[in-house]
């Protein structure tokens, strides 16, 4: 048999220097016991924030996007684009959330231990034959 085709770019990388591992490591907790496991110093700051910060969070998220809209060639003051910064804005910090939730809170003791494996007594009536 003739042996299959490589690409060169399969090859493993090259050997990295050992790097001390403060030069290597985020400066984010390993573990956190709250549930957010590794939280950057943004989330900790978003999920205890004051709605006068969470209102001036979304102000200074609303005007990068008008900024972004600038740089596009867009006019953000179009009828079109009136709104367009404040609901972008809004919807980051919606997709964003699930960040500061605790799982344990979310879960909510949901997990269940079940006595018997669905599949398992599938694959043993199935797959044996």
């Amino acid at each position: 048999m003739s042996k299959p085709a490589r690409d060169a770019r399969d090859d493993p990388s090259p050997t990295r220097p050992n790097l001390d591992v403060d030069e290597v490591r985020s400066p984010s907790p390993v573990i956190d016991f709250d549930g957010l496991s590794r939280p950057s110093l943004g989330t900790r700051e978003r999920k205890e924030e004051s709605p006068e910060q969470a209102a001036a969070r979304l102000q200074k998220l609303s005007g990068a996007v008008r900024t972004i809209l600038e740089c596009l060639g867009e006019d953000p003051d179009r009828e079109g684009l009136l709104g367009t910064p404040d609901r972008y804005a809004k919807a980051m910090l919606f997709f964003t959330k699930g960040y500061q939730e605790n799982v344990r809170d979310i879960v909510n003791d949901a997990i269940f231990h079940e006595g018997h494996n669905e599949l398992e007594r599938w694959a043993s009536r199935n797959i044996a034959k």
